[in-house]
């Protein structure tokens, strides 16, 4: 992937500890160690930004194209940009439209200040209405943005409503979210961008820098790296994601921590784990099991894998292997390699970002198109090696969305999936039937839901942008 202004050696130097994309079109793989929106005066586009972005992008794509795209720019001391992510809502894609090479190739007046970040992220909003565009800086707040008042919202077809906790209502430190976890008491476990908490009987306990090993920003003691993945192993220890830390809490007790100097984990996307209670961690260079204190690592060159950032990878019961990556998946069974591309569902070219299996040996897998093509899809890999695809008729847009999280209550035969910047979908499993849970018909706190799980008495927890939400 080229970048308009970085050089190679500026890409290796950029790769830090925290890499927090807020929408989900990601652009620099290897990027972290910035503020948000830091500085003052804070960094600003030029008075000519629309101008200068017509003249880089696609003309044909500029003469039909409307709807909005939410932008993520990381801004340098220079005022050199760099898209990080994006939110493309509009009815040309982001290839199409040249969005990284023009966003890139406009120069912004940097932040001022003398403890100011190197790099700040900063957000824009591009709208194209009526044969016009209208650009507005957004505020990086969003994390700590003052709750809606929505507990009227509720559409009368739904079947489930929710409770949200935010910084306004309980103990919670930030509302900006990334992950929830379920212990096997039932203690609740959250991960936000400032601090892991725990909630056990209606209390919240907070985990920072000051009484834990969590790690925060050099420059900022203050501001901690966000949590970016919970999970609970076999043996009932949580183990938590900073990003390039990893930490190992047994029974409350810090226990271990891992990062690039003692593993070969070099930035954590999310865990999962085998039959044998293996962990499993996918990252932006290759996927890393540890089994008893040793790793081994599985990438391109012990699998014909097209790229190395693993967005998911799953061991079955069946010691079947899938791997998703970001450019093209595969399922491994022995020394057998299956893309299924003599079938309908070729997986080579697609990317398989979550996959979950129940109780009967069915696979659930959650894909989208790699190569910058997006064609999301819900699919089921059935016990006899069939499949099933599910589209979900009440977003008109189906195809082009992304899901963020799927999660499984067999005994309801619900299948819950978060969409980004949709809300959540419900699947009732049995008969085929969706509802469409959203910020504008229900009480959901934001559209950005990226981590879901189910509790031990299958009701539905929700890590989001504005908060966590659960099922009432």
């Amino acid at each position: 992937m080229k970048h308009f202004f970085l050089t190679a050696a500026l890409l290796l130097l950029f790769f830090s500890a925290k890499a927090q994309y807020l929408y989900p079109e990601h652009y620099l793989e290897n990027v972290s160690s910035f503020c948000l929106d830091c500085g003052e005066p804070k960094a600003m586009p030029p008075e000519n930004f629309p101008q200068q972005f017509m003249m880089m992008v696609d003309d044909n794509a500029l003469k039909r194209i409307k709807g909005d795209i939410y932008l993520q720019i990381l801004i340098d001391s220079t005022g050199h940009a760099a898209l990080l992510s994006a939110d493309n809502q509009t009815n040309v894609s982001s290839k199409k439209l040249k969005l990284e090479q023009a966003i890139n190739s406009i120069q912004w007046t940097p932040a001022g200040g003398e403890d100011v970040a190197k790099y700040q992220s900063v957000q824009l909003l591009i709208q194209f209405q009526d044969d016009m565009m209208y650009t507005r800086r957004l505020s990086m707040t969003m994390g700590d943005k003052e709750p809606v008042d929505s507990k009227n919202r509720h559409d009368k077809s739904h079947t489930h409503t929710f409770k949200v906790y935010n910084t306004a209502n309980s103990s919670l430190p930030w509302n900006m979210s990334r992950a929830v976890a379920i212990d096997a008491s039932g203690v609740v476990w959250m991960g936000t961008d400032q601090g892991l908490v725990r909630m056990q009987n209606g209390g919240m306990y907070v985990f920072n820098q000051e009484n834990s090993p969590l790690t925060s920003y050099p420059r900022n003691k203050k501001d901690l790296h966000a949590i970016m993945a919970l999970d609970f192993d076999s043996k009932g220890r949580l183990w938590i994601s900073q990003g390039y830390d990893l930490f190992l809490l047994d029974n409350e007790k810090w226990w271990k921590y891992f990062n690039k100097s003692n593993s070969p984990v070099n930035w954590c996307t999310g865990f999962n784990y085998d039959k044998q209670g293996n962990l499993w961690v996918p990252t932006f260079h290759g996927a890393h099991r540890y089994d008893n204190g040793s790793w081994t690592t599985v990438d391109s060159t012990t699998h014909p894998l097209p790229s190395n950032n693993i967005m998911a990878i799953y061991a079955d019961s069946r010691n079947r292997l899938w791997i998703g990556s970001s450019k093209g998946s595969l399922m491994a069974e022995g020394d057998k390699l299956e893309t299924f591309e003599d079938t309908p569902y070729s997986i080579k070219e697609k990317t398989l970002s979550n996959i979950l299996e129940d109780g009967k040996g069915n696979i659930w897998l959650a894909i989208y198109g790699a190569n910058d093509e997006p064609n999301t899809a819900l699919m089921l890999y059935d016990n006899e090696g069939r499949w099933h695809e599910y589209i979900c008729p009440l977003i008109r847009k189906w195809r082009t969305e992304t899901i963020s999280d799927i999660a499984l209550n067999e005994k309801n035969n619900e299948l819950w999936i978060s969409v980004y910047h949709i809300g959540l979908l419900l699947f009732h499993t049995d008969t085929e039937e969706w509802e469409l849970y959203t910020p504008d018909n229900s009480n959901l706190p934001d559209a950005y839901i990226e981590d879901i799980e189910l509790d031990n008495n299958g009701k539905l927890w929700g890590a989001t942008f504005g908060g966590i939400v659960t099922e009432e």
